[in-house]
């Protein structure tokens, strides 16, 4: 009987050791803080790359943003005015993204991908799909801030086109934030409308999209 016992206790804490890892209940290594501007002044051409290291300075992430019409590299496809991603160094520029908020949705659907007009009036203003975007995961806390923007039309009621901006990166630890995927902004995004679900950037709604 005691020796059934401890294989019944020895596979509890197996289960729970399984359950937490599914849950996303593990440790992440510790990373370096992180404060980088990237200015961009040909927004066609926009190309941002820098590393999240750990704290004895190796390399954990790459984040990286193209355009969407950048197809420079092969096999990874962007999308957006700007398309910005957190890929594991070790994979190098790979269609994969962190950043996501469900396992299941394409690299380029994620609040790191950027339109112009997410930038101005209302939208630019609405909490986590404007200008100030959060992304919680792994142990860190990652934040994109567009800053100094100018649009090229400012003349149309809502500008389409950039002329020139400054994308503000900053990376530090959080232990909290657990998840292997970026954790639910906590807002619906403004632009994804349904005929039974109408949206605007003028109503700020919570929720979980994914």
């Amino acid at each position: 009987m005691p020796v059934g016992l401890g294989a019944v206790i020895v596979l509890t804490a197996l289960s729970v050791s399984v359950l937490s890892a599914q849950n996303g209940a593990r440790t992440w290594p510790d990373v370096q803080s992180l404060e980088e501007s990237f200015a961009i002044s040909d927004p066609a051409k926009a190309v941002v790359r820098t590393l999240v290291r750990d704290r004895k300075g190796a390399p954990i992430y790459l984040f990286v943003c193209r355009t969407g019409d950048d197809e420079s590299v092969a096999k990874v496809n962007y999308a957006g005015d700007l398309d910005c991603r957190l890929i594991p160094a070790e994979l190098g520029e790979v269609e994969q993204n962190l950043l996501v908020e469900a396992p299941n949705l394409a690299a380029w659907y994620s609040r790191g991908r950027m339109f112009a007009r997410e930038l101005a009036g209302d939208c630019a203003r609405y909490p986590e799909y404007g200008r100030v975007r959060n992304f919680r995961l792994r142990g860190l806390h990652l934040t994109m801030i567009f800053e100094d923007v100018v649009f090229a039309n400012l003349q149309t009621d809502a500008p389409t086109s950039l002329a020139s901006y400054t994308l503000h990166v900053r990376v530090v630890r959080d232990p909290t934030a657990r998840r292997s995927i970026a954790e639910s902004s906590g807002y619906l995004d403004p632009s994804r409308e349904a005929p039974s679900d109408p949206r605007s950037c003028a109503v700020i709604r919570r929720g979980k999209e994914w």
